[in-house]
């Protein structure tokens, strides 16, 4: 891995702005730790993942699930992984969790939708206990499975997208956090002890994580 965090820390120690060539090399460097990731540390974990769908018996045969079934373990799902999630993302923010893992993530102080993935394996298969805990609870339909992942990565990515898009979900559900949200996260980078949430925002209302940021919206609107 490049030495450096950001492009503007490379900037600093070379003592001068990097080229249009370098930067595409320190966005390339990064590249190459996610492929490592996915094509390292995520076939194993691809293996183990059929017997874990027949032990928390995912059903794949007939009949498909109703539209009300579908939606209902959907809710129940993401409520799960929110909470779930918002508390080891907490954990990452401790001394050693930053430090050893999390920091990889955090390269990105002004994230992009490529960032959604960047990070260390370790916290790549640590994150991946709260997706699955929602169907491992209340196990449904392999349909059900399939659209629960793409929704959570495509949430994930629009998260870190830097884009509060006028369509974006945060305008018109409540406590559903976005880009602005998280990207106030990274803003604030190592330091951050606000805004853990991965989906909605009432768990850092809830526990008091999200003050610097009210805070900050509140001076901004002035």
């Amino acid at each position: 891995m490049i030495p450096y965090a950001t492009v503007e820390e490379a900037s600093v120690t070379l003592g001068r702005n990097l080229t249009s060539f370098e930067t595409v090399w320190f966005d390339y460097s990064a590249t190459k730790e996610v492929m490592k990731t996915f094509l390292v540390f995520l076939p194993p974990v691809q293996l183990v993942s059929y017997p874990l769908i027949q032990m928390i018996e995912i059903r794949s045969g007939l009949p498909l699930p109703s539209c009300f079934e579908i939606i209902a373990q959907l809710v129940v799902y993401f409520l799960v992984e929110d909470y779930t999630n918002y508390w080891i993302h907490r954990l990452l923010h401790c001394k050693w969790g930053y430090e050893k893992i999390h920091r990889i993530h955090h390269e990105y102080t002004t994230p992009v939708g490529y960032a959604a993935p960047y990070a260390h394996w370790a916290e790549v298969l640590v994150l991946g206990i709260p997706t699955l805990l929602g169907p491992a609870i209340a196990p449904g339909h392999m349909v059900t499975f399939w659209l629960w992942l793409a929704l959570r990565q495509i949430e994930a990515i629009e998260t870190h997208s830097g884009y509060d898009f006028p369509w974006s979900l945060a305008k018109y559900i409540p406590f559903y956090g976005g880009a602005e949200f998280h990207d106030y996260h990274h803003y604030v980078g190592g330091k951050s002890q606000s805004n853990f949430a991965s989906v909605f925002t009432y768990c850092d209302y809830i526990y008091g994580t999200d003050k610097g940021y009210r805070f900050q919206k509140k001076l901004l609107q002035q």
